[in-house]
């Protein structure tokens, strides 16, 4: 019920950096794929950067800026379009659907972990703390595919404005 502003803010900048991350392991910016970075921030959001303003950056933390910049100034100018208090309507609703739907399938892939736990102890390992590290990497995963599918879902959003119809006069 409350106001996902900052959280929508905090996504946006959450998923640019595990796409950075993921297309651009080295520091080295000749061993980055900037190509697919590109394709995957084009699918989250409908980005003006073009492919030859990633070439001319030579640090990832230059591409996570500008990426970002971009990606804030679109929500902003969807938050002026749209409405602020209509936009946090739709914000809750969304967020609140995709927990609803990922958290189901933490629970199911929790399961499937439980039943196969026991097999760590032949490998030598305590299966207490395997399913703990492995549950919270679960964990971890799933509030990023939450964090991913909001800013793509909110980043694509277009409203249409239905207006009423008139009414015919009272007779």
């Amino acid at each position: 019920g409350g106001d996902l502003r900052d959280d929508a803010y905090e996504a946006i900048t959450a998923t640019i950096e595990r796409t950075v991350i993921v297309n651009c392991p080295d520091e080295f910016p000749e061993d980055w794929d900037l190509d697919e970075l590109h394709l995957q921030i084009s699918a989250n959001y409908p980005t003006r950067i073009t492919r030859e303003q990633l070439d001319g950056c030579t640090h990832r933390d230059m591409l996570v800026e500008l990426l970002t910049d971009a990606a804030v100034e679109l929500y902003d100018t969807k938050e002026s379009t749209i409405g602020a208090e209509n936009l946090r309507e739709i914000e809750r609703r969304v967020m609140l659907s995709m927990i609803d739907q990922h958290w189901r399938e933490h629970l199911y892939e929790m399961d499937y972990l439980r039943e196969g736990i026991n097999l760590r102890a032949m490998g030598q390992k305590d299966p207490l703390a395997e399913w703990q590290r492995e549950g919270f990497d679960m964990f971890e995963a799933m509030m990023g595919q939450i964090q991913d599918q909001f800013v793509a879902y909110v980043s694509h959003l277009q409203v249409a404005a239905v207006e009423e119809a008139p009414r015919a006069p009272a007779v």
